[in-house]
């Protein structure tokens, strides 16, 4: 009960600040973490209900309490269809970078333009709106097609880890989520989330070969 009314209570929070990235990335990590733990039998299908329960009490809440919160996350939405220089968030996030992978992949779909030449590369198209997208996005237009093979990989490594704890699993996450909503790559907390999963792994993988 202590866990669930404090996840209300953060929950709650982030939809007060009408941060549209914040409540889509809350969604995100909650879906994922739920198909996750529920597939490897962590939570039981109680549990599952429980959060379901939850989220229609913010629901409700924030329609009770902030009844215009739905009329601007759809007014946030529709930024991704057109762009508008003076809402311009979703369409750079959501299509400008797909957009800019389209163009890399014409110059090198395998290797991509190389690390650190994306805002370069950038500005060669001054005709068009382009942007960095989100992290899966710049490792395609850095790397290449190979570059997202090792990187996916690697993501697919870390879930399928054989000694990964709830914590853990929970960081894998974070990393997927981050990546699909902005630049990662970009934040320190990002490669301090990286920094721990390769500590974990490096750790167990000597934690096996001194058993053995």
């Amino acid at each position: 009960f202590v866990n669930l009314l404090r996840l209300f209570i953060f929950c709650i929070s982030l939809v007060c600040t009408f941060s549209g990235t914040g409540i889509l990335t809350l969604v995100l990590t909650v879906v994922i973490g739920l198909i996750v733990f529920s597939r490897r039998g962590i939570i039981s299908a109680k549990t599952i209900w429980k959060f379901i329960l939850l989220l229609c009490i913010i629901f409700l809440c924030a329609l009770m309490f902030m009844p215009n919160i739905f009329e601007y996350l759809l007014y946030r939405a529709t930024e991704i269809l057109k762009y508008n220089e003076n809402a311009s968030s979703g369409y750079v996030r959501f299509v400008a970078g797909y957009k800019t992978l389209l163009y890399s992949f014409k110059e090198n779909a395998l290797l991509g333009i190389g690390i650190g030449n994306i805002d370069e590369f950038i500005n060669s198209y001054p005709q068009d709106v382009l942007d960095r997208g989100n992290g899966f996005l710049r490792i395609g237009i850095e790397l290449g097609i190979a570059g997202l093979i090792l990187w996916v990989y690697y993501l697919i490594r870390n879930f399928r880890h054989k000694n990964n704890n709830t914590t853990y699993t929970v960081m894998v996450i974070l990393v997927v989520v981050l990546q699909l909503m902005s630049d990662s790559f970009s934040m320190n907390y990002f490669w301090a989330f990286l920094y721990f999963l390769d500590v974990e792994i490096v750790s167990d993988k000597q934690e096996d070969r001194a058993y053995n």
